[in-house]
């Protein structure tokens, strides 16, 4: 079954109505006892890539219905769910078979994001393996950005140079 309808911005699913079970926590999609839930792409997307032991109750029912109502939900989120492990656990020997996975899923997103990866692979390997990062840089970058946006055609450059300095 298809994530989505034609035209429908919703993602259709089914899940057990049982508060109990809600309560509880479980996660069982069964045949009968269903109704019909409809989950936003962009919740699905979140969905995808949060980690089982982090999800509430409600969203472990929803995970559970995406995954029962779409095998492309499954695959993207076991996908997901192994890179994220990749870049916790700080080794990338398992990047290799982690793109021959992504390629062979047949999923369009995945397929183009392994695509993106392998052009540059020993810069993946390192963002992955090293302790560093640009963020710092990148934080900087923005604050300048955001201060030089907020001042265009306010003053001169003597009170553009004096917001920024100090910080």
């Amino acid at each position: 079954m298809p994530l989505a309808k034609p035209g429908s911005n919703l993602l259709p699913c089914q899940i057990k109505s049982h508060q109990s079970e809600y309560a509880t926590g479980h996660t069982s999609v069964l045949a009968n006892d269903l109704w019909y839930y409809l989950i936003s792409p962009i919740t699905a997307a979140a969905l995808c890539i949060k980690p089982s032991g982090l999800l509430t109750p409600a969203q472990q029912l929803k995970v559970a219905a995406l995954k029962a109502a779409s095998d492309e939900f499954s695959i993207m989120r076991q996908l997901a769910m192994r890179f994220r492990g990749l870049l916790k656990s700080k080794d990338a020997n398992g990047l290799p078979q982690w793109l021959r996975d992504a390629k062979a899923s047949r999923l369009h997103t995945m397929v183009r994001y392994a695509r993106v990866i392998e052009r540059d692979l020993p810069a993946t390997a390192n963002a992955i393996e090293m302790p560093w990062s640009n963020g710092q840089t990148e934080g900087q970058v923005n604050r300048l950005k955001m201060l030089k946006r907020q001042m265009y055609g306010r003053a001169g450059v003597a009170l553009l140079k004096a917001r920024m300095l100090p910080l």
